[in-house]
């Protein structure tokens, strides 16, 4: 792409000069001598006349009687012989060297102004046709970066044992943070894995005054059977008028401390955004901001989140793959949803009129259950693609909602509607779908058990064992589970 860029510069450039030779007269001071602004002046002889030619065309004619000049007719005004008129001679018919000489008049000393617009002429048209073939090499260049990056759209196929490796994605060039990590407030950063053991919990229910959150993380099938731990997190946390942090993370299957980096994820995040919502102020504004604000900023913190895993990571002398997760976070609030999100997983949500609708596009590649993380290398590649979104993918949801869900691909079977088979075409497709026969009944039970007194803690507790084993899907699922469910209160 970059030697075709170069021929189409250089035949252009070529194609300019050549115009400008074309437009811009060339003057001529001697028949003997050229230099830059000179041309060559010919004089041939005939039996009775003399010829003074351009470049082959006549441009004056010296007439000639028995070998003597006595007559020259001046076309070309200007021009003067240095010997004089009167002492060029024929010769045995031919007319002797004569050198002819310029004379400038005074308006001549000026700039010809047609000369003058001919060549900014030509200089425009130079650069015009270089900034095209400028803007088709970055436009091409942009398309071939996109057509790489699209090439791991998500596949139709869904497996049941989630092992995806986080670094068999191509990885853009990633920008390694300092290894001091400078943190933004008091809360640090955890610096072993006592200390990550601590943070967050695998099971919470929250009973607000306008909304009831729950939300559980426990052990698949598979791991429970292979002595692995559970290498899901999720947190929450009510911020009052209606305002809320969601966010759910998932270890890589194939990464030894998956569990360890999910659980940094969900704490660090919620610190972030919970910092990054009292410095804007939305909540007290009661207001949204714009898509590309949004966008601009968590994407911001996300990277703040990566800085502290690669953090942890030296500190504790663990790999920085090893720590591999994803991350979903949902900040619901009276007028919308705050959504994004790296890697796989669901998210959706019920309108006001209670229908159901995803919030997010999960991140997958040409494999079965392959996607990305945190701590892949596509930070410093700009609007990284896949499934045909961008990552980080960032979304603002600009209605009132009634209830939210988020949660990991483990639960994805029982509770979203995905991987169908179009009857005409026998392909595989994914309507990206809640399934609202799996969420309505649940909200009604969780407010009744509200109704009839539980606390707290025993919704917390229903609620983990629910996830655990409440259906037969439930049950059979080899992978860790999470999810997180929010409605109103009425």
């Amino acid at each position: 792409m970059q030697h075709k860029f170069l021929i189409h510069v250089s035949i252009i450039s070529i194609i300019a000069l050549f115009v400008n030779a074309m437009f811009i007269p060339c003057y001529a001071d001697s028949k003997k001598e050229k230099t830059a602004d000179t041309c060559y002046y010919i004089i041939t002889a005939k039996p009775d006349n003399a010829v003074i030619t351009l470049n082959g065309s006549v441009r004056d004619t010296l007439r000639v009687v028995c070998g003597t000049i006595v007559k020259w007719s001046v076309a070309l005004e200007g021009y003067k012989t240095k010997q004089g008129i009167d002492t060029i001679n024929v010769a045995e018919n031919c007319i002797h060297d004569v050198s002819l000489e310029y004379v400038k008049k005074a308006q001549e000393q000026q700039t010809d102004p047609k000369m003058l617009l001919t060549l900014l002429i030509c200089i425009a048209v130079f650069l015009v046709l270089l900034l095209g073939c400028l803007l088709v090499y970055l436009v091409q260049k942009r398309k071939g970066i996109n057509r790489s990056m699209e090439s791991n759209a998500s596949s139709p196929t869904k497996t049941d044992i989630r092992d995806v490796n986080p670094t068999s994605l191509p990885d853009a060039p990633v920008h390694e943070p300092n290894d001091e990590i400078e943190l933004e407030s008091s809360t640090p950063a955890p610096l072993d894995k006592t200390d990550v053991a601590r943070q967050g919990n695998d099971k919470f229910a929250i009973l607000a005054k306008d909304w009831e959150v729950v939300g559980a993380s426990v052990q698949g099938k598979g791991h429970k059977s292979s002595g692995l731990p559970c290498q899901d997190s999720c947190a929450y946390e009510y911020l009052g008028e209606g305002w809320g942090i969601a966010i759910t993370s998932d270890g890589a299957g194939s990464a030894e401390h998956s569990d360890i980096g999910s659980k940094i994820t969900i704490s660090r995040a919620m610190h972030y955004l919970k910092h990054l919502l009292e410095e804007e102020r939305w909540i007290k504004k009661k207001e949204l901001p714009t898509d590309n604000t949004w966008m601009r900023l968590v994407v911001h913190e996300l990277r703040k989140v990566r800085d502290d895993i690669y953090g942890f990571s030296v500190k504790n002398d663990i790999e920085y793959k090893s720590l591999s997760a994803t991350l979903i976070v949902v900040i619901h609030s009276p007028y919308g949803l705050l959504v994004a999100h790296v890697g796989d997983g669901r998210a959706g949500y019920r309108d006001k009129e209670g229908v159901w609708h995803s919030m997010i596009t999960p991140h997958k590649g040409e494999e079965a259950n392959q996607t990305v993380f945190l701590t892949s290398g596509f930070w410093d590649s700009p609007s990284f693609i896949l499934s045909g979104v961008t990552v980080p993918e960032t979304r603002v949801i600009r209605q009132p909602v009634t209830a939210f869900t988020l949660m990991s691909d483990g639960c994805e079977n029982t509770a979203w509607l995905f991987n169908q088979r179009d009857e005409n075409t026998g392909h595989y497709y994914d309507p990206n779908k809640p399934f609202p026969k799996f969420f309505d009944p649940l909200i009604v039970s969780l407010d009744n058990e509200r109704r009839d007194g539980a606390s707290e803690e025993d919704i917390e507790s229903n609620w983990s064992s629910f996830i655990e084993e409440g259906t037969r899907g439930f049950v059979a699922e080899s992978d860790d589970k999470t999810m997180i469910l929010g409605f109103t209160r009425e």
